[in-house]
């Protein structure tokens, strides 16, 4: 038998002046559907003096410790505040056949690929929000159909640092499109300790969430996040994650992650969108240890299980 599938990726763009005007789109055609997404379309301008960043148009508004959301609006920010939105994470798996492998996050299309059988690995060319679970589908030659919901890795790179304020209308929801405002910041208060804090809300949903970052002992580096959520008329949720990461002598280093999500969170997509079904991962834990040599390159192993809220379980290794 044969396939075939295409996927565009186009990011166009300009310069006017001292603003910059962007657009990112994609395209996929297959067999099974066919899709065009509109991610973003905006215009930017950076004001030096006040080491300010405007976009305006159709952006992904973020916080610098809550998900961001799709709107029409604006959203003023400082140059590095919006680090977890700029994020390219890297996404792992096992393909029995050369097959087409899908990313999405918060139900959009966002890469497509096709892998050849084995082992592989795709370092997201786009831009995905840190605060928000990725889904990858991996479809067989076959037919076989298989899903992996990846958690969501707020800090991964530490506090971006910097303010950041917006409004803006919904964008990419088949419910309600109500004005979302959010504001947020984060920086350093003392010698080694970082804090953020960041709150998300319409005229019937709010969220606020907090985040710590420290270095407890020598070489060692802390992240620890808490967000709640408060959807009108329903029950309130929380989530968290933390991280502990330690280097040692001679180029070892090691790393746990523990994140844990009530059955009662849901962030502002899903709040509006009740889908009546248990989406998204209960708890999952990392742990991994890593060795940076000179003349032999590097090595890691890791290993992580996760649970969703309807009680699947799927564990992963892996050896670099």
């Amino acid at each position: 038998g044969s396939s075939r599938s295409w996927t565009a990726l186009t990011e166009p763009g300009l310069n006017l002046g001292d603003w910059i005007v962007r657009s990112r789109q994609i395209a996929s055609l297959g067999q099974q559907a066919s899709r065009l997404n509109a991610l973003e379309a905006y215009a930017q301008r950076t004001f030096a003096d006040q080491a300010t960043v405007l976009q305006v148009g159709q952006i992904q508004m973020g916080n610098p410790v809550l998900s961001g959301v799709s709107v029409d609006g604006f959203q003023l920010f400082s140059e590095q505040a919006l680090g977890h939105l700029q994020q390219r994470r890297v996404v792992q798996g096992i393909a029995k056949s050369q097959a087409r492998v899908e990313i999405y996050q918060r139900n959009r299309l966002v890469y497509a690929t096709v892998v050849p059988p084995g082992p592989f690995s795709i370092d997201s060319p786009a831009p995905v929000d840190a605060f928000a679970e990725l889904e990858m589908v991996i479809h067989e030659a076959d037919g076989e159909e298989r899903r992996l919901t990846l958690p969501a890795s707020p800090m991964a790179a530490g506090l971006s640092g910097g303010y950041q304020f917006g409004i803006g209308q919904l964008r990419h929801s088949r419910a309600a499109s109500p004005w979302v405002l959010s504001a947020g910041w984060s920086g350093s208060v003392l010698d080694g300790l970082e804090v953020g804090g960041g709150l998300s809300a319409t005229d019937s949903y709010q969220a606020t969430g907090f985040a710590l970052g420290a270095q407890p002992w020598t070489q060692a580096q802390m992240q620890w996040s808490l967000g709640y959520s408060q959807p009108l008329h329903q029950e309130r949720g929380m989530q968290s994650q933390m991280t502990l990461n330690q280097q040692f002598a001679g180029g070892w280093g090691a790393g746990l992650t523990y994140g844990l999500q009530s059955q009662s969170y849901q962030d502002l997509q899903q709040a509006l969108e009740p889908s009546g079904r248990l989406e998204g991962l209960r708890d999952f834990f990392s742990v991994g240890l890593s060795w940076q040599g000179t003349g032999l390159g590097n090595f890691s192993v890791g290993g992580g299980q996760s649970r969703t809220r309807n009680g699947q379980t799927s564990s992963q290794a892996n050896l670099r």
